[in-house]
């Protein structure tokens, strides 16, 4: 019996260790990573920040994060955050965030409101600790923007996971439900739609190929897009249901080239709702139109397909030119 005792005195003063000795280092590498984006050129700090749980979980408490690079005008903050992990699995963490938290972008401010926001990042435990699968959730997100714009989600899921076949490449899937568009956007659809105001959800199902892994040497292998391959996607949204599938991959420029085939149900709903977004003037939505009716079988088909090229470095809609495509690779330039 004394024997007993003492190994499990030992087991729990070597656990103790353990955790103490983890949760200094928790503390002191988040501490250099805040100075690092500080020596990299970006605005960063908190208010302070400790580590609890013991003995079986660790869970990092920051105080008033921020985040904000000045060259691009984006930034971020947060009145708090928390990061756990279960101390006998390190490699998965859980990012929780609060209520409310503050998204800097270019000319606005973005308010991100939400009853539950949450982030779970799995890596594969070794040297190079790989990106193994990511899982994000939010529920009741309103997002409020200093221009005046606003958009709610009711729901939010996203996750991601590593293909075994190829380290490089990524599954991706994301849904959201529920959506409110912004008031203005509604009023003017209003007037000329009978779509609802809640757009009913958005899904997607694709795979992403990058030209080096996500692990802890990504600030400098700096890991690129290659090929954006969407396997399916779908907007629904009363009577108008719009599904796509397709492959685009960056060109000899670094340019996205690729199609993407697109399939629209209640399609003439859709030119309502760019005049709405004012993407369309109102005097070239009857040009449209009638463009659509001629794609459409004069006007006879309830469905619509088209497909979205991209080419050399230009976008276009069926026989409709869109502008420059996006660019994947800026070093191939």
């Amino acid at each position: 019996m004394r024997r007993l005792l003492i190994a499990v005195l030992v087991l729990v003063a070597l656990w103790a260790g353990y955790w103490f000795g983890a949760a200094r280092l928790i503390e002191r590498g988040t501490e250099d990573w805040f100075k690092d984006q500080t020596e990299a050129g970006m605005l960063s700090g908190h208010d302070g920040l400790r580590v609890t749980g013991f003995p079986l979980r660790f869970a990092l408490d920051i105080t008033r994060p921020h985040l904000a690079d000045t060259a691009s005008g984006t930034g971020w903050s947060a009145p708090e955050a928390r990061i756990t992990a279960q101390a006998w699995m390190p490699w998965q963490v859980t990012l929780d965030l609060p209520e409310q938290q503050i998204v800097d972008l270019p000319g606005q401010e973005v308010t991100i409101s939400s009853s539950a926001i949450s982030a779970t990042v799995a890596v594969t435990p070794g040297t190079t600790l790989p990106l193994d699968w990511t899982a994000i959730s939010g529920d009741g997100l309103s997002l409020l923007s200093s221009q005046g714009w606003s958009l709610g989600i009711a729901r939010l899921m996203a996750q991601t996971q590593r293909t075994a076949a190829d380290p490089l490449t990524h599954e991706v899937q994301a849904e959201a439900t529920s959506i409110t568009p912004d008031e203005g956007f509604r009023s003017r659809l209003a007037t000329q739609s009978t779509l609802p105001e809640l757009i009913d959800g958005l899904r997607l199902e694709a795979t992403l190929s990058l030209t080096a892994p996500l692990d802890r040497h990504a600030p400098a292998t700096q890991p690129r897009l290659t090929v954006f391959n969407l396997r399916d996607a779908a907007l629904t949204w009363g009577d108008l249901v719009l599904s796509a599938s397709g492959a685009v991959e960056a060109d000899a420029q670094g340019f996205a080239a690729g199609q993407i085939d697109l399939r629209l149900t209640g399609w003439r709903e859709l030119v309502p709702v760019l005049v709405a977004a004012q993407l369309v003037k109102p005097e070239v939505a009857p040009t449209i139109t009638r463009a659509l009716e001629v794609m459409a079988k004069n006007g006879t088909a309830e469905v619509l397909d088209m497909s979205l090229i991209l080419s050399e470095g230009w976008m276009r809609l069926g026989p409709i030119p869109l502008g420059p495509a996006p660019l994947l690779d800026d070093q191939r330039q």
